[in-house]
């Protein structure tokens, strides 16, 4: 394998630098040319910002309401012993909401460190010790299907239809 030559990448640094300056310098210098068309735009479009600024955030906050409402309304039909909602997807004619459910099972390293006989913590056992779940399967399935749970997470999306 051929070694990092570090002449080669502190020049490879001074050219960066240089760069990087450059880079910088032609920002400013487009800033400050294009400074008295974006004042004069700006002050141009305060006015017009002003009289809508207002009735975008009431339609905002409305929707984040409407948004919170909604998600109350399906949390109703939540079963906590079946981690499950009775309504998944509700559509109407114009927007929908969706809950998508994800489970990741997991095993808690300290319960998996108890349950691997001593005998059996080779190498191959260290490997696991992060206790990614298919290494672990691998390893040992009979423990795994005994101690991992599933852990689900549940996301609510709230859309208008394209």
């Amino acid at each position: 394998m051929p070694r990092p030559v570090q002449k080669k990448i502190r020049e490879l640094l001074d050219d960066y630098a240089r760069e990087s300056a450059n880079l910088d310098d032609l920002n400013s210098k487009r800033d400050e040319a294009t400074r008295p068309a974006r004042e004069k735009y700006e002050a141009a479009v305060a006015k017009v910002d002003k009289r809508f600024s207002n009735k975008i955030e009431g339609a905002k906050r409305r929707k984040g309401e409407l948004e919170k409402e909604i998600k109350a309304e399906l949390k109703k039909g939540y079963n906590a012993k079946e981690d499950s909602y009775a309504l998944t997807r509700v559509e109407s004619d114009s927007a929908y909401v969706e809950i998508k459910t994800s489970e990741q099972r997991e095993i808690d390293s300290q319960e998996w460190d108890k349950k691997v006989p001593a005998s059996a913590k080779s190498s191959e056992y260290w490997e696991t010790v992060k206790v990614l779940i298919g290494r672990a399967e691998k390893f040992r399935s009979d423990i795994v299907k005994k101690i991992a749970r599933t852990k689900r997470s549940h996301r609510v999306t709230v859309s208008t239809k394209d």
